[in-house]
């Protein structure tokens, strides 16, 4: 399944003009093959950007219906990357099990159907997952700025995503055509990629068991550690609650930067961040790295509170500078920064730094394995291989005292599945949430290098003494390098946009603009220097955005709404309007704003089922939307109580045209249209 419509100024090639071409060449590729057992039915809808409209009228109305027995969904969210597997339905282990056998290059975490889960988000599968019909749900989302804009086009669509998705389709429909499709009571699964292109899955009912063994295994751990005088329990604990405060304040800081950064771009501008997004994320990784090892050198070698101070006075100073101060943010570094003063003062051991660190791993993994099972592996098998690098440092004297370059390998292996898998899922979940998400995306990063405790632990003997703050300096200049004086060029475009209204009762037009701020050197042509700002509810009832508006000359050639009554008559205590309307034949859309003050309204249309109308939001307005209208007249028929007067306003719409008078200059090769549109309204009283 695949829907071919796409939102206004973007060309689709991605969303979802790729899921398109992939599931047309299956079917010439099914063509050449031989017949499969179970038919499959090629699914294309429309109107799925406006309320998966296609996909609701397969589900009402197909007798096809209950002939499907799964559905696979492609979609995307960007112009590159893997055609990731993130939704699934409910009780999907069974379905997993097929996918893993016949999908050459299985990508898919569980962590994202737990994410998807709890999000608005919506795609076409919703339809039928709400039917409890199984499936898949796929989308790449790399260079997600390109999403919903100007620049889903065909010169910026990476071919390797259209074939991962093709790869992904055909090799679904080739297994699942030839077996018995049965994927009831299987119950639900985690699933997960591994290094290169292993893929993992296993049942939900086993995670409680995985999880509970794992943290009986570290506390044998740590009683043995305790029984040898490798650890001590208040030490262990002070250190927990040392690492749990430390990840807070990263949250604090790299919310509180993005902050600061956001602010050097105001308005819609903060995208050139966006378009730097990779960079940026590895430049903070990097910092987070440095922080992280100076975090535990300086419990290894014990805090000196005159430095405390310092960090303290310039965290407070990025707090106020990011207008970001709360009681939560203070309080987190207040207690850290006096916590590290009254129980750090005194170098801690390297066993007890890095026990505290896995407690704190430890409950996180049991905390995800009882509510959110999905997510369980990213904590649980990281865990399970540092505990291994635990024990070598407990039973090894020598090496808790000074570590070789070869007990600091074995470290460095035993953590590869929180740098892999924690690198991953950092990327996803900033392309899919945005960098406004930077805070958390490094309390994750924090969270995983808390497993090199043992690693950063050689920076003070073997490795110089400087390289924890050559790594900081560099994370700092790459940062700098790609968030300052940045500039739009042709492939990472500015947007703007520009709709031209017309309300033919008063003969008044406008240009208005999404545009709040100053207006650029394009818009500005419309707009004026110094537009006024209004309420776009003046124009269409019920909005609560505020655009820049500007008063021009009306220069348009299309025809605007025009409404004629028909008949008026009164049955009992109901007045009935039939009302003939004409509308621009290029009009995508058509908005029917009627006014009978607070009495209940109905409206019918030809070939529509009687529509009850009810107010928009807390107007005295209701309104009814037309998607596509006929080309020919459109009739109306409106029923309202006796003797009342109904108001009647017609908005037709035009996506993507706009009616540039002669002498304005187009835009300029770094721009990009978002939003621009025609509006032509109408106001009636009957």
């Amino acid at each position: 399944m695949a829907h071919f419509d796409t939102v206004a100024n973007a060309p689709g090639a991605s969303d979802n003009g790729a899921a398109v071409s992939a599931l047309l060449e299956l079917i010439r590729m099914l063509g050449h093959h031989p017949p499969l057992e179970n038919d499959i039915i090629f699914l294309f809808t429309d109107g799925e950007e406006q309320g998966l409209l296609g996909a609701s009228a397969f589900t009402r109305e197909h007798n096809w219906l209950n002939d499907v027995k799964m559905v696979i969904n492609l979609e995307a969210m960007g112009s590159r990357g893997q055609s990731i597997m993130f939704e699934t339905g409910d009780y999907n282990l069974n379905i997993i099990k097929e996918f893993a056998a016949a999908v050459p290059y299985p990508a898919g975490y569980s962590l994202s159907v737990e994410i998807y889960r709890r999000m608005p988000n919506i795609t076409d599968f919703d339809v039928f997952k709400k039917r409890n019909i199984q499936g898949l749900n796929f989308a790449y989302i790399g260079n997600s700025f390109d999403y919903h804009t100007a620049g889903d086009n065909l010169d910026n669509i990476d071919l390797r995503s259209v074939q991962h998705h093709g790869s992904h389709a055909a090799a679904l429909a080739l297994h699942l055509g030839s077996i018995t499709l049965d994927f009831e009571d299987g119950g639900n699964a985690v699933f997960f990629n591994t290094l290169g292109y292993g893929f993992v899955f296993y049942p939900y009912s086993s995670v409680i068991y995985i999880s509970v063994f794992t943290a009986l295994v570290l506390f044998s751990l740590f009683v043995a550690g305790i029984f040898k005088g490798r650890l001590s329990v208040p030490r262990l604990a002070v250190t927990f609650v040392s690492f749990s405060l430390f990840i807070a304040v990263i949250y604090v800081l790299f919310n509180s930067l993005y902050t600061i950064l956001a602010s050097m771009y105001p308005g819609s501008d903060h995208r050139l961040l966006e378009y730097r997004q990779d960079l940026i994320l590895a430049s903070s990784a990097l910092i987070t790295l440095s922080l992280s090892a100076g975090f535990y050198i300086t419990l290894l070698r014990g805090v000196r509170i005159p430095i405390v101070l310092i960090v303290y006075a310039l965290m407070v100073l990025i707090l106020f500078l990011s207008k970001e101060v709360s009681w939560s943010s203070i309080t987190a570094l207040t207690l850290l920064s006096a916590w590290l003063i009254l129980f750090h003062r005194k170098a801690a051991g390297s066993g007890d730094i890095f026990g505290g660190t896995l407690f704190f791993w430890c409950i996180i993994m049991l905390i995800t394995s009882f509510y959110t099972p999905g997510a369980s592996f990213l904590f649980t098998w990281p865990l399970i291989s540092s505990m291994a690098g635990f024990a070598f440092l407990l039973f090894n004297k020598k090496t808790m005292q000074n570590p070789s370059l070869l007990s600091s390998l074995f470290f460095l292996l035993m953590s590869i599945p929180a740098i892999a898998w924690f690198t991953m899922i950092i990327k996803l979940f900033n392309q899919a949430m945005g960098l406004g998400t930077l805070g958390m995306s490094m309390m994750l990063a924090a969270i995983a290098a808390g497993l090199l405790a043992p690693l950063f632990g050689t920076l003070r003997h073997g490795f110089p003494k400087t390289a924890t703050s050559a790594i900081f300096l560099c994370g700092l200049a790459l940062l700098m390098l790609n968030t300052c004086s940045l500039n739009y060029n042709s492939r990472h475009r500015r947007q703007n946009n520009i709709m031209y209204l017309y309300n033919a009762s008063t003969g008044a037009a406008y240009w208005l603009s999404h545009q709040r701020e100053k207006p650029d050197e394009w818009t500005a042509q419309f707009l004026s220097s110094s537009p006024d700002t209004v309420s776009l509810g003046g124009f269409i009832p019920g909005s609560s955005k505020t655009v820049a508006a500007t008063l021009t000359e009306s220069h348009h050639a299309r025809q605007h709404p025009v409404a004629e009554l028909i008949s008026d008559s009164t049955y009992g205590e109901s007045r009935r309007l039939k009302i003939r309307v004409l509308v621009c034949p290029f009009a995508a859309s058509l908005d029917l704003f009627i006014d009978t003050g607070n009495m209940e309204t109905s409206l019918k249309i030809p070939g529509l089922e009687k529509q009850t109308l009810h107010p928009v939001y807390d107007t005295k307005w209701r309104k009814f939307t037309l998607l596509a209208p006929a080309k020919e007249d459109l009739e109306l028929e409106i029923i309202t109580g006796k003797d009342k007067r109904v108001g009647l306003q017609i908005n037709s719409y035009e996506p993507g045209y706009v009616p540039i008078p002669h002498g304005y200059e187009p835009r300029q090769d770094y721009m990009m249209p978002a939003g621009d549109m025609t509006i032509l309204s109408n106001m009636y009283i009957f």
